[in-house]
């Protein structure tokens, strides 16, 4: 993915919980779902004023509820949205409470992002040892490259040279395997 697509990513996961909390409040305190869906809207960083924003308005225009949240879930990929869809949408045929189910949607999406910091606090050392073993020879061999005219004369050869290239190529299928087992899906 690229870096854009991540940062937004990023972006919605950190904002959301404040989105749900919002929601909930909103919800309790009266609001209808496109007035809930507009105050969260006016109050939120993109991509989420967009979204909340345009539910607020279709349904105002006459576009059924469901059909407003699913287009949202469709356009917007956050963690905890789809439940939150759902609960919106049991709420609104049922006419039951969400600000119980909010809260906790909210509070588990601040959790997780919690435990991915923990996460990436925990590998931190990992990757740093990952790069200092995977560069070390490579930085060996250039060094030994600089300083000595016997390495010199050993990478000359066929058998040197070809030492040299599968031990580089040994070295860089060690650094993609140690990448793989390093990338963790949150």
């Amino acid at each position: 993915r690229s870096r854009r697509l991540r940062d937004r990513a990023r972006r919605l996961e950190v904002a959301m919980p404040e989105a749900f909390g919002s929601l909930a409040i909103s919800l309790a305190s009266g609001y209808s779902l496109p007035q809930a869906m507009r105050f969260v809207g006016a109050r939120s960083a993109e991509p989420i004023r967009t979204e909340f924003m345009r539910v607020s308005f279709a349904v105002n225009c006459g576009v059924p509820a469901t059909e407003a949240l699913d287009a949202m879930l469709e356009r917007l990929d956050a963690p905890g949205l789809e439940l939150v869809v759902l609960a919106l949408k049991v709420s609104k045929r049922t006419g039951a409470p969400l600000g119980e189910l909010l809260r906790e949607a909210a509070q588990l999406c601040h959790e997780r992002l919690e435990l991915k910091r923990m996460l990436d606090v925990k590998t931190s050392q990992a990757r740093m040892s990952a790069r200092l073993v995977a560069g070390m020879p490579a930085a060996m061999v250039a060094f030994l490259t600089l300083l000595s005219t016997d390495f010199r004369a050993g990478l000359a050869t066929t058998v040197g040279a070809m030492s040299i290239a599968v031990a580089l190529t040994l070295n860089a299928g060690a650094w993609v395997a140690i990448r793989k087992i390093m990338h963790v899906e949150v």
